[in-house]
């Protein structure tokens, strides 16, 4: 007869449950439009100039093995290690079918912007007018962006850029308040389900 631990099975797989969900918050998807599905297979997004997006949802997944000969010697760390490199692997799929879609939705929406040569104010402007904000508590921009090293560099110099010179400040000035406005106007017309 084997012996069953029905409680430390449960904890173990709390444990690895917990590990796996918080590793893929990963700050990459910074929560922005997150949202829990618990049932079908296809969703839909419509934006606020009027253009939709539909598609069904692919399946990310990754395993880990356990050898039986394992058993006697695995150490919690050592199944920690199993569960990350699970998890990093859950990662990359989720990353790459996220920008995949990205690419597909930017394109059939217009939202792409060429940008021929070095990054200006005039190409960051553009960026932001091309996107739906929302905003905090506060007041402040719920602005995240995703960047490559490089690239992200670049965008930072930008942006001092802007805050330094009077007049970009001014017209980034106006353009977060235009944002907003269009963000209080969104907040206030949206339908309340009860």
């Amino acid at each position: 007869m084997l012996i069953d631990y029905p409680e430390a099975k449960r904890s173990i797989q709390k444990l690895i449950d917990e590990r796996m969900q918080r590793a893929l918050l990963h700050p990459i998807f910074d929560g922005n439009g997150i949202r829990i599905m618990h049932e079908g297979d296809r969703f839909s997004i419509n934006g606020e100039r009027g253009w939709k997006h539909a598609g069904h949802f692919q399946e990310a997944s990754a395993k880990f093995e356990i050898d039986l000969k394992e058993y006697p010697s695995l150490t919690l760390d050592e199944l920690l290690e199993k569960v990350d490199e699970a998890t990093a692997e859950l990662l990359a799929q989720k990353s790459k079918m996220i920008f995949e879609s990205l690419d597909k939705v930017t394109a059939e929406t217009g939202n792409v912007i060429n940008v021929q040569g070095a990054l200006s104010p005039e190409h960051f402007f553009e960026m932001i007018e091309k996107v739906e904000l929302a905003f905090d508590q506060d007041g402040k921009p719920k602005m995240g962006m995703v960047a490559g090293a490089g690239a992200h560099a670049k965008i930072i110099s930008l942006i001092q850029m802007i805050e330094a010179d009077a007049s970009l400040k001014r017209r980034m000035d106006d353009l977060m308040e235009r944002k907003k406005d269009a963000w209080r106007s969104r907040e206030s017309s949206r339908a309340l389900v009860g």
